[in-house]
């Protein structure tokens, strides 16, 4: 992701369709879709469904359209090839609709690390609290404390800061591939047992609406939350022209910037030991691990596994899946302003909008709720 300026030289592009593969089924098969159960229960039967094919349908096209910006308006055919997304939107759009769009991907890309170590805390908590149960019985008073769960994982991620190039590194992804199809394997057959051996319909048409006991306020914010949630297990408009290591990207910012202001400072001077097989910067050493403590903090303050999905799914669904897909789009292909096709794009802008507002809403009421509840660097499942 590069926000201030363009790319000198032509890409050296060493993916194959399988490394590919690989980072598109993982990022895909992300925490995104592990909120999809619960928000389907919020809308109900009826419109869960409806929401699911509205959201892929929006989503393929947007999608189809981007890909069209992947070489320069001059020649679509053989012209010079936008590489990453800001590329794309610098090329066709100008200087100004990029540092909008940089902005969006950057507070996307950290706000979906924050979501990430959210869950991958909240599940290694919630197996412990499994096999509590399991083994006291499920009355037992099986509470679980996550807090150094986050903070080792915390830990870990300072490491492997420190590894460069990790997007290059294909069996990373071919490992989180085989890990992402056992997990949803695993869920997907829990399921089917399940319903072999209790053979009920559970939720119900209305979802959340009818629901008896819950303040309506509650209800419609659940509702509106369960928008985002959805958007968010859509998020593909990142892959398309470019491969994503989420912290990598921002590293790259940050470390580009320093040495931008800073250039003859040894803070950003390469440093070499064991005989020159080892270099680093002081820049990357105590960056990196900032940007980490920093992370980890605000998941430790904001442990919300449903409503920071829907927050980052509110944000990131109109701007970077539909608002300059489409846009790009229209200045590409000329579309005229007041034409039919354009009142149609423009219709469908209006519409994902007000989705993304409306998820918004409800994830941001949810977690003002949830902080009256909880105690501070405090995680308790």
């Amino acid at each position: 992701m590069d926000i201030l300026g363009g790319i000198a030289n032509e890409h050296i592009r060493k993916g194959t369709f399988t490394s590919a593969t690989a980072h598109c089924f993982t990022a895909i098969f992300g925490s995104g879709i592990l909120a999809l159960p619960w928000s389907v229960a919020q809308v109900g039967w009826i419109l869960g469904p409806i929401l699911l094919i509205f959201f892929a349908i929006i989503t393929l096209y947007t999608s189809v359209l981007l890909t069209d910006c992947y070489r320069s308006q001059s020649d679509p055919i053989n012209g010079k090839r936008n590489r990453t997304y800001t590329d794309a939107v610098r090329s066709l759009l100008g200087r100004k609709n990029v540092i909008c769009c940089g902005v969006v991907q950057y507070i996307m890309l950290w706000g979906t690390m924050i979501g990430y170590t959210i869950t991958t805390v909240v599940s290694i908590g919630t197996l412990e609290k499994t096999v509590c149960f399991r083994t006291k019985g499920h009355n037992a008073a099986c509470r679980v404390d996550a807090t150094p769960y986050m903070l080792g994982f915390g830990a870990i991620q300072i490491l492997l800061s420190q590894f460069p190039n990790l997007e290059e590194i294909t069996i990373i992804s071919v490992i989180a591939t085989i890990t992402s199809f056992i997990y949803a394997t695993v869920a997907l057959t829990l399921c089917i047992v399940k319903l072999y051996f209790d053979p009920q319909i559970r939720g119900n048409m209305m979802g959340a609406a009818t629901v008896e006991g819950i303040a309506l306020s509650t209800k419609t914010w659940k509702i509106f939350q369960a928008l985002g949630n959805i958007a968010f297990a859509y998020q593909v408009s990142l892959l398309l022209l470019e491969i994503q290591v989420f912290a990598q990207a921002i590293f790259g910012i940050h470390e580009r910037w320093v040495a931008t202001m800073w250039p003859e400072s040894i803070f950003n001077k390469t440093q070499k030991v064991c005989n020159g097989k080892v270099s680093f910067t002081l820049s990357k050493l105590v960056l990196r691990p900032a940007f980490v403590v920093l992370t980890t903090t605000v998941a430790m303050m904001l442990p919300f596994f449903n409503a920071i999905l829907s927050l980052l799914g509110a944000f990131s669904f109109f701007p970077l899946t539909v608002y300059f897909p489409l846009t790009m789009y229209m200045t590409q292909a000329k579309i005229k302003r007041g034409s039919c096709e354009w009142m149609f794009l423009q219709s469908i802008s209006l519409i994902c909008l007000v989705v993304s507002l409306m998820a918004g809403t409800g994830a941001i009421a949810d977690i003002i709720e949830k902080l009256h509840h909880v105690k501070l660097f405090r995680i308790e499942l």
